[in-house]
Formats: structure tokens, sequence, C-alpha cells
């Protein structure tokens, strides 16, 4: 068999990074051009998208292992995409999505940071791509029983994202329910069923990942704590948290769904609301940082209590 050189290292790593950052620059400047950050979301998926396919398309061999993975990375891709995009165009402007418009660096730091989160935590596919690796001796060329329960860790993670955002798209979609937080199938276990679902998949990403990897190739594994990481300290439930808590805090009825459901792992609210605190906080991630339902300095204006009349 003819053997195909790698591009620029035997991961393939420098191409897919240059892929990520070539897509990532397009959508900029045509939502600066346009004064369309609608692109975003979508601009994420399908760089996902293109770097399974780049890789899967200069790997040595295409063995089972790999067309799974690169199919699930796909499937993933076009559907998170599609329906984030299909959202925004429906109800507006993502509420997580800041207005960076207004400041042209601020807007790039964005873009910067959505190039690095794509090349992150792609690098499993990218490893278990990689032309060194299907050739590599030792590696098992046919799935194993490690790889399967890799697979069905991200089909279940994968599943679990999905029926989260569709119930939370049909709550938002109901007329009635305006204004009101989703507590509907799996919101009313988890306060962040998507994420837990995201977090679970990619981890299921790496567990097969290491039929291939060895040595120094573990640094793959940055992909699921990087996702777990921003998810559950950054960008992710943080946010979210405080904007809810901010708007509803006031809500007898929020008040207890915040302290009977779970932030990320789906429990049954009358279990969870016997878990000890400490329980909850190393086990279920009930983190303080998610806790702002007292009044703060920095809360806006709107969201402050409304004051006393006799």
């Amino acid at each position: 068999m003819k053997m195909i050189a790698p591009v620029l290292d035997k991961y393939n790593l420098g191409i897919s990074a240059i892929l990520i950052v070539i897509m990532q620059l397009m959508f900029f400047i045509i939502a600066v051009t346009l004064q369309y950050d609608k692109v975003a979301d979508f601009a994420g998926g399908i760089s996902f998208i293109l770097v399974a396919i780049l890789t899967y398309g200069l790997a040595q061999t295409h063995d089972n292992r790999q067309f799974m993975v690169t199919l699930f990375v796909i499937i993933w891709g076009v559907r998170l995409s599609t329906y984030l995009f299909y959202r925004v165009l429906k109800i507006g402007r993502d509420a997580t999505f800041p207005d960076r418009r207004s400041n042209m660096i601020r807007f790039a730091v964005f873009w910067s940071f959505q190039a690095i989160w794509v090349l992150i935590v792609s690098l499993p596919i990218i490893v278990i791509n990689a032309p060194h690796n299907s050739i590599k001796a030792g590696a098992p060329k046919t799935m194993t029983t490690l790889d399967t329960f890799g697979c069905c860790v991200f089909i279940f993670g994968f599943i679990i994202e999905t029926f989260a955002d569709l119930q939370k798209y049909a709550f938002r979609s109901e007329e009635s329910n305006k204004g009101k937080w989703c507590d509907d199938g799996l919101w009313s276990m988890s306060r962040h069923p998507n994420y837990f679902g995201e977090i679970v998949l990619w981890w299921g990403i790496f567990i097969v990942s290491l039929n291939v990897i060895k040595g120094p190739e573990f640094f793959v594994i940055l992909s699921p704590i990087f996702t777990t990481f921003i998810i559950l300290f950054l960008s992710g439930i943080p946010h979210l948290e405080r904007v809810s808590d901010h708007r509803f805090r006031n809500n007898t009825q929020y008040q207890l769904y915040k302290r009977s459901t779970s932030p990320l792992i789906p429990i049954p609210p009358s279990f969870y609301m016997g878990v000890p605190g400490f329980i909850k906080m190393l086990c279920c991630c009930e983190l303080p940082l998610y806790n702002w339902m007292r009044a703060h300095p920095s809360d806006p204006p709107e969201a402050a209590p409304a004051p006393k009349t006799s």
C-alpha cells in the first residue's frame, strides 16, 4: 500500500489548526461585515465536521474505529450547529451571546477562543485518525470492548443532549411559557441536562481513543477536561445560573426548583432534596458560584428586589 505522508506533522494537527483558523476567520469577517452574529454557533459546529472529514481523509487506513468516531463527530456537529442556528433564527440572538459587536477587539477574542475550543475538543478525533496511528503496531484494528463501551457512553450523552434541547425548544415554543424557566422532562431532574449530555459524549470519544493513544498522546484527555471545565466554571453553567437567579430569585416556585433540582446530573428531585449539602457539592456539582439567589452589588438594575411598600 502506498503511504501518504502526513501534512506538517505526524498527527495532522497543524493542518487541522489551519483549517479551524480559516473557518473562524471567514465567519468572523461575515459577522463583522454584516453585523450578524447568528453564524457563531454554526461556525463552531461546521468546523468540527470539517476537521473530522479532513483527518479521516488523510488517514493511512480507515478501520472501523476511525469510521465510527468520525461519523459520531459529524452527526453531533450537524445536529448541534443546525439546531442552534435554527433556534437563534427563530427566537433572536442567543441570550448567552453578549453584545461584542460594538467592541471589535472583544468580538475578535470571542472568535479566537472558539477556534481554540474547536481545536482542543477535536484532539481525540485528530489523533485517532492520525496516519501513524492508523498503522501503529499493537493497535487493535477491530472494535474492542473498550471501543463499544466508549461508543455507548457517546450515544447516551448524545441522546440526553438531543432530548434536552428538543424539550427546551418545545417548552419555549409554547406562548403560555413565555418568560418562564424550563422544568419539563429532563429539565425537571437537571437544571442543565444538555450540558450533562455534552460532557458525557466527549468522555465517550476519549474512551474510544484509549485503544490507540500511547505515552504523550494522552494529551487528548484535554478534550473532555476542557469541555467539562468551560461548562462547569466558565461560559456554561455559571453564566446561565446567574441570569436565571437574577430573573427569578423572588419567585417561590423557582426557589423550590433551584433547591430540589441538580445543576448537572439528572436526579429525581425527591431524592436530591435529601442529599446533604457537601455531597451535592462534591458529587452533584452544586458549586457556590452557581448561587446568585441573594442580591449582589453587581446585579443589573432590573434584577434588584422590588422595594417594600407599606
